[in-house]
């Protein structure tokens, strides 16, 4: 039994057992309409929603696991680390946190891990090259959150100038080593993910703390789409490291 059909039996006999109370003419009604707050009705709504739920859940198959459904679930999660971890570095960097050291350490973990995946399939020189792109990029979204510190808009221009040039290395890149993959899709997204991290630090800056996590989830979500792309594409590449 799932724990959709788990609740909804519960609630089934919550619902019958509140309509007992709450017929007419028992001597309970009084007293009932005192202690109970939930109406019956919005137990049914609860019951009925949570049934729908539940036919769905059984109509959905589950997804066969496959060498190739490991890279897309390894490289979805790897990238929302890096937007996770990334975005809480910045963060430190910005409040000039004791912690940044330890946070920044962390972001690097997540590169070298996103780079040897990276490795594993294009070579040791596709990694090293990869890695380099990938730890410069970092840096400047570093650079931007320094300026934001220290109100230095100089700072903030030319790390957002450097960042339009990493969007035409890492789509060089993967372009180069996936050739099926749009330079300009690559360009458009890592611009997307740029955006995103910018306007969460000038959130961050303005003391704005929610709109700045809510910004964090949407690059978590946006980068999903960029991990889609290159799992589609590098098996389509390499279909014999993926059977």
């Amino acid at each position: 039994m799932t724990t959709i059909q788990k609740i909804t039996g519960i609630l089934a006999g919550s619902a019958m057992a509140l309509a007992l109370v709450f017929s007419p003419g028992t001597a309970k009604e009084a007293n009932a309409q005192q202690t109970v707050q939930i109406p019956v009705s919005t137990l049914q709504t609860l019951i009925s929603v949570l049934q729908d739920l539940n036919n769905q859940a059984m109509m959905t198959e589950p997804m066969a696991k496959t060498p190739a459904s490991d890279l897309r679930v390894s490289l979805n999660k790897t990238l929302q680390e890096h937007a996770s971890l990334g975005l809480e570095a910045l963060y430190d960097v910005i409040d000039d946190e004791n912690s940044t050291a330890d946070a920044v350490e962390a972001l690097d973990e997540n590169t070298v891990e996103l780079s040897a995946a990276v490795g594993s399939v294009f070579g040791d020189d596709a990694e090293d090259a990869f890695k380099e792109i990938w730890r410069d990029h970092i840096g400047f979204f570093a650079d931007y959150a320094t300026g934001l510190r220290e109100n230095d808009d100089d700072m903030m221009d030319d790390a957002m100038d450097d960042i339009e040039d990493y969007q035409d290395d890492i789509s060089d890149f993967f372009s180069g080593a996936l050739p099926d993959v749009d330079k300009a899709t690559v360009v458009a997204g890592a611009g997307e993910h740029a955006e995103l991290f910018f306007e969460s630090m000038d959130a961050w800056e303005d003391q704005d703390y929610e709109e700045a996590y809510e910004l964090q989830r949407e690059a978590q979500k946006q980068i999903q789409g960029i991990a889609d792309l290159l799992s589609i594409n590098i098996v389509k590449e390499n279909p014999s490291m993926f059977r």
